[in-house]
């Protein structure tokens, strides 16, 4: 394969992609190595291992939530008291505070009970675009709030990212405050943010201490009601595959719901959750035991 030379500027653009699409997390392979490879051969991208954002540590810990942090996460001053005496912006080539902001974000962790596995996901090398003056990771998350929100206009991308990161960070808080509602396969909760089902499905089952049933996401958008849902290797080696437990429960109730085995979504008709998730208990129910569990 031959690189083109009159674009290969733009790779710094196609990493970003690759770490939205969660394509560095058990490392480039392939042609994504090639190109992250040659590219930090030029100098275009440089690595640095990092839990945080190379850059503005204030603000990356504020509005995180992959991970998000209990007690830290929408609470600029609780930030601030966090990191005390240790300098606000993390420099490339620092990895004195690399391994301080570590120490801190670890221990949020595990004081809040998330898993060894999910805190050695987040220990990752960061990318930093030279060309844009910007950790790939950030500019992938504002990319992904004008995609969510369907604003292409990227003039205005921060401004957006900040917004829609903190409607959500606010779901967050209220999904914490409120708790999930427990049924014996499955646990759910009902937000009210568009676009984020998703996103605070992945938080619960990964910082909530809340791993070990699937998490299904629900808001009502007036004509239907908006579901999505999120699981683990963990569930799926019991038997619960999303996929398929939806679909299988979807006729009965007019839903139209499909996707991946651990990340599955839908829209249900109105006035029929509670019986779309009392059904759909029974089915996972259902697959576990046939799977001997």
């Amino acid at each position: 394969m031959a690189l083109d030379e009159d674009n290969f500027d733009l790779c710094q653009l196609a990493i970003a992609g690759m770490i939205g699409d969660y394509q560095h997390r058990s490392g480039f392979a392939q042609y994504n190595r090639i190109v992250v490879d040659e590219a930090v051969r030029r100098g275009l991208i440089v690595p640095m291992e990092s839990v945080t954002a190379i850059g503005d540590v204030a603000d990356f810990l504020t509005m995180s939530i992959d991970p998000y942090l209990k007690g830290l996460t929408g609470n600029r001053e609780a930030v601030e008291r966090a990191l005390g005496d240790m300098p606000h912006t993390l420099e490339l080539g620092d990895s004195d505070l690399a391994r301080r902001l570590e120490a801190l974000v670890v221990d949020n962790l595990r004081s809040n009970n998330v898993s060894q596995g999910e805190i050695d996901g987040l220990l990752r090398t960061r990318w930093w675009l030279r060309d844009f003056g910007v950790d790939a990771g950030c500019l992938c998350d504002v990319l992904d709030a004008c995609g969510r929100l369907d604003r292409a206009d990227l003039s205005l991308g921060k401004p957006l990212f900040d917004g829609f990161r903190g409607a959500i960070i606010e779901q967050f808080q209220e999904v914490e405050r409120n708790g999930v509602v427990q049924m014996e396969n499955l646990q759910y909760f009902v937000h009210h943010t568009p676009s984020s089902g998703g996103l605070i499905a992945t938080a619960v089952l990964k910082f909530f201490g809340c791993d070990t049933k699937p998490v299904v996401a629900l808001m009502d958008m007036g004509d239907f009601i908006n579901l999505s849902s999120r699981s683990n290797q963990r569930i799926l080696d019991q038997g619960i595959a999303l996929n398929q437990v939806l679909t299988a429960v979807a006729p009965a109730h007019g839903a139209q719901c499909g996707g991946h085995p651990k990340a599955s979504g839908g829209t249900l008709l109105p006035g029929t959750m509670e019986a779309f998730l009392k059904d759909l208990d029974a089915e996972m129910g259902r697959a576990k035991a046939a799977r001997g569990n």
